[in-house]
């Protein structure tokens, strides 16, 4: 059985623009497209913001798994350097994934009590809806979203609720 309690998810934070970045660099992947001025900024706010929430022994995350696109790597950077948590990037999360992936992923890291996932919409929405059998919500650039364990069942469908939903102004 999954030991997972707590799952945090933490979209990346505002990029570059794609259509632009396209016409710009033409024949780059948007894998590469990097985060705007606001998204540097709203990195760091993210950073501020877990540093503080990870302070509390309650709060413990295992691990830290981030899509290998450069704009999530760039959003969590600020954060890999304030805690000492282990960290990891897998191919398994990249953009339009979808949610068999992080549902394998999931399933990977069954030892796993807290786990901190940096990714991309729609799949982070879709995972979140999956595991939490809520309405659809709105997942923003720079968000952090916690799902909370409310019961032990061997399928991971909706049986998380949502602890808590940080919109990137609220940072």
């Amino acid at each position: 059985m999954n030991k997972l309690e707590n799952i945090i998810f933490i979209r990346h934070a505002q990029s570059e623009d794609r259509a632009e970045f396209a016409r710009k660099h033409k024949g780059c992947d948007d894998s590469t497209r990097p985060l705007s001025k606001v998204g540097k900024k709203q990195s760091k706010q993210i950073a501020r913001f877990m540093k503080k929430y990870l302070a509390n022994p309650a709060h413990k995350i295992d691990k830290i798994i981030s899509s290998p696109a450069k704009r999530t790597l760039q959003s969590i950077k600020p954060l890999k350097k304030r805690v000492k948590i282990p960290f990891e990037t897998s191919a398994k999360i990249t953009p339009d994934c979808g949610l068999k992936a992080y549902l394998e992923l999931l399933d990977s890291i069954a030892e796993c009590q807290s786990v901190l996932f940096v990714g991309h919409q729609p799949d982070i929405q879709s995972c979140i809806e999956y595991l939490t059998n809520s309405a659809q919500i709105q997942v923003e650039k720079g968000a952090i979203i916690k799902l909370q364990r409310k019961a032990q069942t061997q399928d991971l469908q909706n049986c998380f609720e949502i602890a808590l939903l940080l919109p990137p102004e609220n940072l």
